[in-house]
């Protein structure tokens, strides 16, 4: 999750003093078509949001949360200068967020757990955590995660945080309320009538991109999605053409030609590189039969899971099997495994395959992997490419 988001907004939990609020409510426009409405006595950081909400008086504390928060352009804090209701809101949009509107639809287990571990994990780097409650559940009609948290901030004051995330646009949409704890029942009804105003803008279906034909080498084609990438500047520019500083985490190795989907849930990469080499047919029958695909499955494994186990990640599962690419005998190992790395609130998820078709006067190896927080697979996409291949 981006920088933290509700480490951004320690200070929301210092009670705020002010004059009464009046009853006019104001819908506040959010990035990416999302709103809220919110009663007058709200104060913002932003000016003409400030302006919407009747000019309320920027206090001492409300100036120190402003300067906290990192992304202002793509979030807002308003505080309640109520004293009687000591209500702070926080709203953070994040784009290309790794859980996507499909799975906020369709929450399966494995989308819960990561999403809990992604919540929970981000206050406890701030607050000390008494219980964090993270389910699926709706927001005024739409699919959302929300997550009800009792916390102590750094000073030492008990809080009350209700969260909850809704996709749309290109991200998901983050909004946390914040009150003492226990919370008082004006607060909580507050909380109720802003959550339930909460607004999605529809926007259109994005149509599927459509496949683009291009060359990895001499005598080779693929058919790749519009929105893809590729490392090499005559492809990509044919695909989305992906800047170099998007492109430069994918393109990292020489002597091959590799496409990529930069977008999550999934971060997908087709690699191709020509190895020569004269096969025999007949050998390559023997290599294929099912015994020996078993024979050789130890050693066939060991040498594609041994740079993911140097690097410290858990293989969970590796298998081999013959096929076909484009009429030619192939050979194919395909690895599942966990990839572990401190940066991320959790572990990704990883499927990778090598795919070697044998010609006469080589080998075509073709390299794929796709990467995300869910259960690993090999995306319909990457199995798309694969099928499109043609081989002269």
């Amino acid at each position: 999750m981006r920088a933290s988001m509700l480490a951004v907004i320690v200070a929301a939990l210092t009670s705020v003093h002010g004059a009464e609020a009046k009853p006019a409510s104001h819908r506040v426009a959010l990035p990416s078509g999302f709103s809220i409405e919110v009663p007058d006595g709200f104060a913002s950081c932003d000016a003409a949001t400030n302006k919407l909400l009747g000019n309320a008086p920027h206090l001492i504390v409300l100036a120190q949360m402003c300067a906290s928060l990192e992304m202002k352009k793509d979030g807002i804090i308003l505080v309640n200068m109520n004293r009687a209701l000591p209500v702070t809101i926080s709203t953070l949009f994040m784009p290309e967020f790794p859980i996507t509107a499909e799975f906020f639809a369709n929450p399966t287990a494995d989308v819960t757990d990561v999403m809990s571990t992604t919540i929970c994990r981000s206050l406890l780097e701030t607050y000390k955590v008494e219980s964090c409650n993270v389910r699926p559940g709706t927001v005024a009609g739409h699919a959302a995660f929300v997550a009800d948290v009792t916390a102590v901030s750094p000073q030492k004051r008990r809080a009350a945080v209700r969260t909850f995330l809704v996709p749309g646009g290109s991200g998901v949409m983050a909004v946390a309320f914040f009150m003492p704890d226990p919370a008082a029942p004006q607060a909580s009804a507050l909380v109720a009538r802003v959550e339930n105003s909460f607004g999605v803008e529809p926007l259109a279906a994005a149509a599927a991109p459509a496949p683009v034909p291009i060359a990895p080498m001499p005598g080779m084609t693929m058919s790749v999605p519009k929105n893809w990438g590729a490392c090499d500047a005559a492809n990509n520019a044919l695909l989305a053409n992906i800047p170099a500083a998007t492109s430069a985490n994918f393109c990292t190795g020489a002597g091959t030609a590799r496409v990529f989907n930069p977008r999550p849930p999934y971060y997908e990469s087709v690699e191709t590189e020509s190895i020569a080499g004269k096969n025999d047919p007949g050998l390559v029958a023997q290599m294929l039969k099912p015994d020996r695909l078993a024979k050789d499955r130890d050693e066939d494994c060991r040498q594609m899971t041994g740079p993911l186990t140097k690097g410290g990640d858990t293989v969970t599962s590796c298998e081999t099997q013959a096929s076909t690419v484009a009429g030619r005998a192939a050979k194919v190992v395909t690895v599942t495994a966990t990839e572990h790395d401190a940066r991320l609130p959790v572990p990704k998820q990883l499927a990778a395959r090598v795919i070697d078709v044998f010609l006469e006067d080589r080998t075509v190896e073709i390299r794929v992997w796709s990467s995300g927080p869910l259960k690993p697979t090999i995306t319909p996409a990457v199995e798309a490419i694969v099928s499109s291949v043609t081989i002269q």
